[in-house]
């Protein structure tokens, strides 16, 4: 573990979401996660931030096999929120467990081992925005499929040791107000990633000897 001069190290994990698509810097939920540990007196720095528009845990783990991942680097807390974009392109999911699975098993060995240093956010529901209903999706249906993929990324979580961060009933119930979304209609603006923010440091405050210095 790092010194208590240098501060604890961060990494960021995901898609989209985890990017901070259609908000500005500093305003994803990896940023103000940080901004609040930090006011909380965990001095903590977002080392890395993997994460793309688009991908697929298919597509986050042929980025894996392409970079150094860190030579061989520790975090002491790590969020993963990958899921969505298998969801959107009809993946099945039994692909989806097998490479979450995969994927969670990388997270562990870059937590040191240290399961509780691991949050995996639940797949906010898409399908509840303007932009969903502007395609012409079926909001029940995506519900379903939604559901069934977080069922996995759950158990998955949960057979690690993982703790697990539950916003989409959150987001199905704000989700669909433009005054809460970017202006793609689709994507969370600041105010929702703070509550993203917020929900995971009270988890990491509660569990704070796994981020001590």
């Amino acid at each position: 573990m790092e010194s208590k001069k240098m501060g604890l190290k961060y990494l960021a994990l995901g898609d989209s979401y985890t990017l901070g698509e259609g908000v500005t810097e500093g305003e994803g939920f990896p940023e103000q996660l940080e901004s609040k540990l930090n006011k909380m007196g965990i001095p903590i720095s977002m080392e890395h931030r993997v994460a793309e528009t688009g991908w697929t845990t298919g597509q986050f783990i042929q980025a894996m096999s392409e970079k150094s991942w860190f030579h061989g680097e520790t975090f002491d807390l790590i969020t993963l929120l990958l899921g969505v974009n298998n969801q959107y392109r009809g993946d099945d999911p039994k692909t989806y467990e097998r490479e979450f699975s995969l994927i969670s098993e990388k997270c562990l060995e870059m937590a040191g081992g240290q399961s509780k240093r691991v949050y995996v956010l639940s797949i906010p529901d898409w399908g509840v925005t303007p932009y969903a209903a502007s395609k012409g999706i079926n909001v029940k249906e995506n519900a379903k499929v939604i559901d069934s993929f977080n069922a996995i990324n759950r158990m998955v979580s949960a057979k690690r040791g993982f703790n697990y961060v539950e916003i989409t009933a959150q987001y199905r119930e704000i989700g669909g107000r433009e005054d809460f979304l970017s202006l793609d209609l689709l994507h969370p603006n600041a105010s929702i990633y703070s509550l993203w923010a917020e929900e995971i440091s009270s988890m990491a405050i509660r569990q704070h000897k796994h981020l001590s210095l």
